[in-house]
């Protein structure tokens, strides 16, 4: 730990000084713009964190609490636990996608963050078409609009889907992300006399740290 924490400290102190930390590390300008780029090639589904940020954003879609466990989706497979819509592999004899999508289009889309979902097994949905993904509620055949999961009945809501939806879809995701994990530091910025001497203490300790760790 960082001798600037050892001792007794208040709260106000404390949240302060990791409230430094986040400006340090994690400006907010670097924040937002974070989200406005994509992973490399425009893969979310091979990003590291993605099924926890969809899990995050169900919790946020719903009141009564996310029906799969977070145990359960931290375990399964990665294609177990996310949709495509656009499916990884359109069939040739499924003509909806190769009516919406270029070849290019589906390489540049297909990873996207607005065309991925939650999702209790993909397996039953494989890559039918959205007419038949949606479905109806009350319908036999698994579909979104009589899932469990708040952010696949929000899907039944699209009339279609194309690469103006997966914008659309991933531009609402990216806006509750930046409001849900970025926080205000307005405060920080307004104690300056304090913010000069303290950032000295705490960058020495930090190459102290980085130092030791080395050898």
């Amino acid at each position: 730990a960082h001798t600037l924490f050892v001792g007794e400290h208040n709260t106000g102190d404390v949240m302060w000084h990791l409230k430094w930390l986040l400006n340090n590390y994690s400006k907010p300008s670097t924040f937002d713009s974070y989200w406005d780029f994509a992973p490399q090639n425009n893969d979310w589904y091979h990003w590291g964190p993605i099924k926890y940020l969809l899990y995050e954003y169900e919790e946020s879609l719903t009141k009564t609490g996310v029906k799969l466990p977070w145990q359960t989706v931290a375990k399964k497979k990665l294609e177990n636990s996310i949709e495509h819509i656009l499916p990884q592999t359109p069939d040739e004899k499924e003509k909806y996608w190769l009516q919406r999508f270029s070849e290019e289009e589906i390489k540049i889309y297909l990873h996207d963050l607005g065309n991925l979902c939650l999702t209790f097994d993909n397996s039953s949905y494989r890559n039918f078409g959205f007419d038949r993904k949606r479905g109806k509620t009350g319908q036999e055949i698994p579909c979104y609009a009589n899932s469990q999961l708040q952010q696949e009945k929000n899907l039944a809501a699209f009339d279609e889907w194309n690469v103006s939806k997966i914008r659309e879809r991933r531009n609402t995701i990216v806006t509750w992300a930046k409001d849900r994990w970025n926080e205000d530091l307005s405060d920080y910025q307004s104690e300056s006399e304090k913010s000069i001497e303290d950032q000295k203490i705490i960058e020495e300790d930090i190459q102290s740290e980085e130092s030791s760790s080395i050898e």
